[in-house]
């Protein structure tokens, strides 16, 4: 293997591992789970396994304050992840009422003139009957014999509009 392309890979492996000023530094950041070596390409410190686990500086006390401990998480008040207060129910929107379907509807001829009962004789698929009373006093003004008229579908037709 040339010497060119040794380097370039040391420099591909170096530029993509975690760079570490000294070794010690190097170790605690690991949690003293891994060793620590100097690298020849940038000569910072990197981390290794091939120790075993086991590092390569004794484990110093570090000078300073001792290690202050939080409290622990059984001694922390949990009761208000454990019982949360239930929510109020969500307001619903009122929902509009469907209209009734729409009887389907026929065409119709009138006979003649509504009666003194509102009532008109028609001729509904070739058969004559007898409507049902007709409230709209301008739809009874406008109906006479020879009228088309568009009737609901019920016993007996009542008159809707005229055609």
């Amino acid at each position: 293997m040339a010497k060119g392309r040794y380097i370039k890979n040391a420099e591909r492996a170096c530029a993509g591992k975690a760079k570490f000023a000294t070794a010690y530094e190097a170790e605690q950041t690991a949690e003293w789970r891994y060793g620590a070596y100097q690298c020849p390409v940038c000569h910072q410190f990197h981390l290794t396994s091939r120790n075993g686990g086991a590092a390569t500086t004794p484990l110093p006390e570090k000078p300073g304050k001792p290690k202050e401990t939080g409290p622990k998480l059984a001694d922390l008040d949990w009761s208000a992840a454990l019982d949360p207060q239930p929510k109020p129910p969500r307001p619903t929107k009122p929902r509009k009422p469907k209209p009734p379907p729409e009887p389907p509807t026929r065409a119709a001829r009138c006979l003649d003139r509504p009666g003194k009962d509102h009532r008109v004789r028609l001729v509904v698929d070739g058969v004559i009957v007898k409507s049902a009373p007709i409230r709209d006093l301008t739809l009874r003004s406008i109906l006479t014999g020879g009228t088309v008229v568009k009737v609901s579908s019920t016993d007996p037709p009542a008159v809707i509009a005229t055609l």
